[in-house]
């Protein structure tokens, strides 16, 4: 049986029920859910962890998942950097209060 990204896995035997894995991922990364962060030599896009997604912002307008491709660079790779991105300041704050 074939399973993709996103998919969540029963493994025969166990009582549990399946696990997310995107929070310890993301974890593992030294990113917090909802943190913009770049994935140097992979692309110059801003990513971000959701609960249970990678996405991207490839377009500059929203957010999209990300790729079966990136999510395997993310687990596998040795050399993998990651660049966290500073916070975006609130229209709230830009003006003072």
């Amino acid at each position: 049986m074939k399973y993709k990204i996103g998919d969540k896995v029963r493994i025969s035997g166990l009582a549990e029920e399946p696990r997310n894995l995107i929070p310890l991922i993301a974890k593992e990364l030294g990113v917090e859910i909802g943190e913009e962060f770049l994935i140097k030599r992979w692309s110059s896009y801003p990513y971000k962890f959701y609960n249970d997604k990678l996405c991207s912002k490839t377009n500059g307008i929203g957010w999209e998942q990300a790729s079966e491709e990136c999510y395997r660079y993310l687990i596998t790779a040795n050399d993998l950097k990651i660049e966290k991105l500073p916070p975006k300041q609130k229209l709230n704050e830009m003006k003072g209060g």
